[in-house]
Formats: structure tokens, sequence, C-alpha cells
């Protein structure tokens, strides 16, 4: 599946939009996220619970994943856990391999949530109305 469909269907029947709450500051803050994402989930069998159950990790596990480390320091045993989130944990993966993609498409959908814009079907009749405003506009254009 795309990067799109895997998103849509994770919120669909997980409750748990990718987009909503990747990190979109920072490549390597996105980075990590996933992989402690994907980490979390491996082998958890909790169905239709596991998105509510991963919200909460992440907010409780923020201080692993969202850790400032510096190159330039040596990696203490403590953080360990926190160093190999830059590990994949799922070899050749999508999302990774289109990361910067998937923060375009997180930014855009974070932006559209603070907005407090109206739904989509409203979104695209109002676009539908400015194209036809445009047409009418450009067949007036025409005629002079």
């Amino acid at each position: 599946p795309s990067m799109r469909e895997a998103v849509d269907y994770d919120s669909q029947t997980h409750n748990f939009s990718l987009f909503e709450v990747l990190p979109v500051s920072d490549f390597f803050l996105a980075l990590r996220f996933i992989n402690f994402c994907r980490s979390f989930v491996a082998g958890k069998s909790d169905g239709d619970r596991i998105g509510d159950i991963l919200k909460r990790a992440i907010t409780e596990n923020e201080h692993v994943w969202a850790k400032v480390v510096d190159e330039d320091a040596s990696v203490a045993e403590d953080d360990e856990d926190s160093n190999n989130l830059f590990k994949p944990v799922i070899e050749e993966d999508a999302l990774i391999l289109n990361l910067d993609d998937a923060i375009d498409m997180a930014r855009k959908c974070q932006q559209h949530q603070s907005s407090g814009s109206e739904d989509y079907e409203e979104i695209v009749d109002d676009l539908r109305a400015q194209i036809s405003a445009l047409k009418s506009q450009l067949q007036d254009a025409k005629d002079l």
C-alpha cells in the first residue's frame, strides 16, 4: 500500500493518525518518533485498541523519543534506548524512505487541524465555487 493508504488504514482501523502526531519540526525527530511507534507496536496484539495504547505510550515516553541527541557527546548507558531509535525497526521501511513526504503531509494535516477549518466536503465545494467564478471571469474576458 502507499504511505497515504497505510496512514488512512491506521486511522480508520486503530484510531491512530500518524499525520496528526508526527513531529514536523525536525527530520531526525520524526525518524526517531516513527521508530519508537514501530518498536512499541511490534508484537502487540491489542487489535483496535492499539491506537489508544500507542497514543498514551507516545505521551508517557516523550523523554525517550523526543530527547535531543548531541552527536559530539558520548553515549551514556541510559541513552541507549534513545539512540537505538535511529535504527529502522522495519527493513526498507517505506515510511522512512519517504520521510520528507510524510513530514510534508503531516505538516499540511496539522495546519488544517489548527486552522479549525470546515470538513473536506465544504472545502471542495468552496474550491468548486471559486473555479466556477474564475471560469465565468475568463468567459467574460473572452467576450470582450
